[in-house]
Order: structure tokens, then C-alpha cells, then sequence
């Protein structure tokens, strides 16, 4: 889990989960709520539709020191263009950014995997 920081809000992404804390993003707008947001057909036919696609829950309320509301990062999205159009620029860079460094991290450790020399050897005498 990493805490981003989104103007003078702190925002709690579990990028391993692919889920955001939903209810940290409501507090950097506290004129909205959330349930305004979930009462909304549309949003209760992509909960739907996410949930069978998923087969895992989209929204997952926890306990203790990250507790709160989580969500799916697809209905995160959804719910961070509804709080604010910056802010849902905000949530869609912070996750592309986490796949960008993770893929990264990963060529390099191909990059070094191929690079060893007994690797290469192993292929030469074929």
C-alpha cells in the first residue's frame, strides 16, 4: 500500500489489489457524498457488470489503520470523475505511473537474467 498526496489530501492505493480507498478520496471534496455517487443507476449497473466480469468484490469496507471504503480501481475511476475532473487525472497518472515503474522493475530483472553469461552459454551450445 503507498499514500499519495493529492493537493492537501492523502490518498491510500493498493496497487497489488488494484483497489483505492474511495473514502479518502471523499475527504478532498467534502462537499460530496459518497452515497450520491453509488444511489446512481449507472453506477449500479457498472458495479454489476464490473462484478460478474471480476468475479471479485468491487468494494471492500475495511478495518483498522487503512480502513474505510475501498474500490475496484475501474469504479474508482468512475468515482474520481465524479468527485472532480482533475482529480480523476490525478488517480489514472498515479496508477499508470505504479504500471510503468512495475514493468520497468520487471525488464530489468530480464534484462539481468539474460545478460548473465552461463544463461547465454546454455543457449549457444544448442
Amino acid at each position: 500500500m503507498e499514500i499519495k498526496k493529492f493537493e492537501n489530501s492523502l490518498i491510500a492505493f493498493d496497487f497489488e489489489s488494484d483497489m483505492i480507498n474511495a473514502t479518502d478520496m471523499l475527504k478532498a471534496f467534502p462537499e460530496k457524498k459518497m452515497n450520491n455517487f453509488l444511489r446512481t443507476k449507472q453506477t449500479k449497473d457498472f458495479i454489476d457488470v464490473l462484478q460478474n466480469n471480476t468475479l471479485k468484490s468491487v468494494i471492500q469496507v475495511k478495518t483498522g489503520n487503512t480502513g474505510g471504503t475501498w474500490m475496484n480501481k475501474l469504479l474508482a475511476y468512475k468515482f474520481a470523475a465524479w468527485l472532480d475532473p482533475k482529480f480523476e487525472l490525478f488517480v489514472y497518472f498515479t496508477f499508470d505511473r505504479f504500471m510503468k515503474e512495475k514493468f520497468e522493475s520487471q525488464q530489468r530483472q530480464l534484462d539481468y537474467f539474460w545478460d548473465k553469461e552461463d544463461i547465454n552459454d546454455i543457449y549457444k551450445k544448442k
